[in-house]
């Protein structure tokens, strides 16, 4: 292995790396906001809850349920900040080889994905043709063939043998049959 191809494989393999570890806290950044939305819809639904008890359509039961879901919100948040820190503090590790606690990560949005067209196709076409063009199925047509070609063969040897043998011969100008 050169050594140019070496830089080229330990710079790809470091950006490859960079990279995985950015989308890594990016995703995590991207999970915290939706747990924190969900515990407002929660918190909301608490109030909703409470007022069904004061009015007397809901049981008290409720609202201890629905504490208990805002208390379960509240533990998927810490987790979410948890793997916030984790994943910002691999990443700044992984970049400066320590964690800089000044070091802020702007993680703004995904990167503009360029529009596709859309290509249409048939597909039993394009499967007909992978077919015709696979070797098994070459092969397999070539084995058909053979295999009616014998069969055509043996059919005939069993059917009786009609050769007609016949001669001409002309004897002193004359036309005889033998």
């Amino acid at each position: 292995m050169s050594v140019e191809y070496r830089k080229t494989y330990v710079w790809v393999l470091t950006i490859s790396q960079a990279q995985n570890l950015y989308w890594n806290h990016y995703s995590a950044l991207e999970s915290l906001t939706v747990y924190e939305k969900s515990l407002t819809l929660v918190q909301r639904f608490i109030k909703e809850v409470e007022e069904k008890v004061r009015i007397g359509n809901a049981a008290r039961m409720d609202i201890l349920q629905t504490r208990s879901e805002v208390a379960s919100r509240e533990a998927d948040i810490i987790t979410a900040q948890n793997d916030v820190y984790n994943t910002a503090d691999t990443l700044l590790t992984y970049i400066y080889g320590e964690a800089k606690p000044g070091v802020d990560i702007a993680c703004n949005s995904l990167p503009a994905v360029p529009a596709m067209t859309e290509i249409k196709f048939n597909e039993t076409q394009l499967i007909n043709q992978a077919l015709r063009l696979h070797t098994n199925h070459q092969t397999a047509d070539i084995d058909i063939e053979s295999a009616d070609v014998d069969l055509v063969y043996y059919e005939n040897q069993t059917k009786p043998d009609l050769t007609l043998d016949a001669a001409v011969g002309i004897n002193d100008g004359h036309l005889r049959a033998c």
